[in-house]
């Protein structure tokens, strides 16, 4: 028995250190803590809708219209609503962009301090805008353009030779090369 025990103990801390060394947190700067904290101080129906317009500005857009009108109805500053929708679409779109589990999204909003319901909430939110906010990165993202064929190059650098000759060769006497100078380019 005294063995098993050892293998059980081993079988745990295997667990445990794949737990650990596959986990991946969001570490939220203090601003970003500080926007979010704002969503202690609110409903969860508001938390929900703070996503749907994080949502509705990924796709179109921001319109501070609707900052405003938020802003009145919760009798609070315009700037406070914006940091709060800004927040939560920050918290959506790193942790989608990053793939982060269910696991690690509940285990860093965790570190923020809030209540679980508000957790939950965030996680639900998470869990239901993943798929949707990669999409809408995915557009998003700027395609690098990529050459298959390097002629151009090419072109370039004789076009780029033969105008320097040109220059040199115009304002040089006897075919000399200029003289050195110390400029760095």
């Amino acid at each position: 028995t005294h063995t098993h025990g050892t293998h059980k103990q081993k079988q745990e801390a295997r667990k445990g250190e794949i737990h650990h060394s596959a986990a991946m947190l969001i570490v939220l700067a203090q601003e970003h803590k500080e926007h979010l904290k704002f969503l202690t101080t609110v409903e969860q129906d508001v938390v929900a809708e703070f996503a749907r317009i994080s949502m509705e500005f990924l796709q179109t857009g921001v319109n501070p219209k609707v900052y405003s009108g938020a802003a009145k109805k919760l009798g609070v500053p315009t700037e406070t609503v914006q940091h709060g929708v800004e927040g939560v679409m920050y918290l959506l779109v790193e942790c989608s962009k990053l793939k982060i589990s269910e696991l690690d999204f509940h285990d860093s909003v965790m570190t923020l301090g809030f209540a679980e319901e508000l957790n939950q909430t965030l996680l639900q939110l998470y869990q239901d805008n993943q798929q949707e906010v990669r999409r809408i990165l995915g557009e998003l993202s700027i395609s690098v353009p990529t050459y298959k064929d390097l002629q151009w190059r090419l072109d370039a650098e004789v076009c780029r030779a033969a105008l320097l000759l040109r220059k040199l060769g115009g304002s040089q006497s006897k075919g000399r090369p200029p003289k050195q100078t110390n400029k760095q380019t």
